[in-house]
């Protein structure tokens, strides 16, 4: 991440990027730092990005999730590569704990196992492409997605949020933390990452909130 720097320093400078690259390669480990901490500014809020330096660096992710989480992350655009594989059963689905609470678990898997014999059926009629139709949100897929480091704040800080759905801030928090094991100053930046609250009771402070906004505007 600290290669990030001659970028950093580029347009405040009227030298080469080569010899920037020269001059910071001589530099301590602290230097760097300080020009890197220097560059990320002081962010008030998730909205005030850092300079396009970030754009240089990127990540990619091969991902198996269920297909409504992949559908929610989807909608985030600013992406440099996003595809994913056709739909199937094949990566299995899990049930989830407010199923569970509600002893609907027997319920919710007979879905599960009709939704496989649609798809079976469809597959051996010759339509392959059309049994992904009888596949579930809830069934698990593979897909891939590229981005750079300065979409990466974007999208870690705005999809832990507290009123994002629970499973994909779990989803995104993971991927947050193999972004810190490479490059933790980076991660460090980001600093309105939603690490600490529990996801299914931010999820519903949320939606109280809402409700009482609602009751206030009816009343």
């Amino acid at each position: 991440e600290l290669l990030l720097v001659p970028d950093m320093l580029y347009e405040y400078s009227n030298l080469s990027q080569e010899q920037l690259q020269s001059e910071v390669n001589n530099w301590p480990y602290s230097r760097k730092t300080e020009v890197f901490k220097a560059y990320m500014g002081e962010r008030l809020n998730r909205r005030h990005r850092p300079g396009r330096a970030l754009e240089k660096a990127h990540y990619s992710w091969d991902i198996i999730c269920d297909y409504g989480i992949f559908r929610d992350l989807q909608r985030h655009r600013m992406v440099d590569d996003m595809n994913w594989q056709q739909l199937t059963p094949r990566y299995g689905y899990e049930v989830p704990k407010l199923v569970e609470d509600a002893n609907l678990t027997d319920q919710f898997e007979a879905c599960f196992d009709i939704s496989l014999k649609l798809y079976s059926f469809l597959q051996q009629s010759g339509y392959a492409l059309e049994a992904q139709y009888a596949t579930l949100l809830g069934h698990k897929m593979r897909w891939k997605v590229t981005y750079n480091a300065r979409e990466a704040f974007h999208l870690h800080e705005l999809r832990t949020s507290p009123q994002g759905h629970p499973d994909y801030r779990k989803l995104v928090l993971q991927m947050h933390e193999k972004l810190a094991e490479v490059h933790p100053n980076l991660a460090e930046a980001m600093r309105f990452v939603n690490q600490d609250e529990n996801p299914q009771l931010t999820r519903l402070a949320a939606e109280r909130y809402t409700q009482f906004k609602l009751k206030q505007l009816n009343d």
